[in-house]
């Protein structure tokens, strides 16, 4: 019996995602505060992640019951799949703009030019994968292979880039300007970032089994990371310990 590796890391991704998910609600409910809404944006990025690797994962089932079938339906979770990591961008996007107050008057005007972009890829995904090359399952090394097309891996990665770029940045200043559990956390985040823009182009440009490995292995290590970042100290706010006035808004956070 087939032991399909990447079936694996996106089930566990998607299991790490949905607890951080509910976590953070747990947290704020059990702490009696209202969440802050550039943590309601993150909470969203957890959910629609979670469902993302949940449907890619779930085309795998098909490897038991029908592997002929199984190209075909990994197509189009692929190309489902990746219409809530667009979402999960634009949730990222919108706690940018929430964080940082001279984006904040943008908001909207950057989440419809990032929904327009997302579904000109989505499109693209459709006719190329759908309707043209298909993933595969290589049997040799127990791994998917996308087999996504260049103008596909290209856009996603952009996208991923231009909305988790700001973020990144956000928490490696974050750190530089806190200590402690603050600092620690925020590099966590920074860090599960870094390692699941990794993994996620090598698993949009992979064209071998090996290759795939790598991605797979960086996008369950990232996950962790990232997943460990969110569960340490979240009492605290995602921002550093402000060393001016701030407004009393601010004071909401989990």
């Amino acid at each position: 019996m087939t032991i399909p590796i990447t079936a694996i890391s996106m089930s566990t991704g998607a299991l790490v995602f949905f607890l951080a998910w509910w976590y953070v609600g747990y947290r704020g409910h059990q702490a009696g505060r209202v969440i802050s809404r550039p943590i309601q944006m993150f909470r969203q990025f957890f959910l629609y992640m979670g469902i993302f690797l949940s449907i890619s994962a779930s085309a795998h089932l098909w490897l038991m019951f029908k592997p002929e079938a199984f190209p075909v339906a990994a197509a189009w979770a692929f190309t489902i799949g990746h219409i809530f990591t667009y979402l999960a961008l634009i949730a990222l996007a919108r706690m940018t703009c929430a964080l940082v107050p001279k984006l904040a008057t943008r908001e909207t005007g950057v989440v419809i030019t990032l929904g327009i972009a997302a579904a000109l890829v989505t499109v693209i995904t459709a006719k190329t994968m759908i309707w043209g090359t298909l993933p595969y399952y290589d049997y040799a090394h127990h791994v998917t292979i996308n087999n996504a097309a260049r103008a596909v891996g290209v856009s996603i990665g952009v996208l991923t880039l231009i909305t988790m770029l700001p973020v990144l940045v956000m928490f490696i200043v974050f750190a530089a300007q806190s200590d402690g559990a603050r600092r620690l956390r925020s590099l966590l985040l920074a860090s599960g970032m870094v390692v699941l823009i990794v993994s996620g182009t090598i698993h949009n440009i992979a064209r071998n089994g090996e290759v795939y490995i790598l991605g797979d292995v960086l996008s369950i290590l990232g996950v962790f990371v990232l997943g460990t970042g969110v569960l340490y100290r979240l009492e605290q706010s995602i921002a550093p310990a402000a060393r001016k006035p701030v407004r009393a808004a601010s004071s909401n956070t989990v």
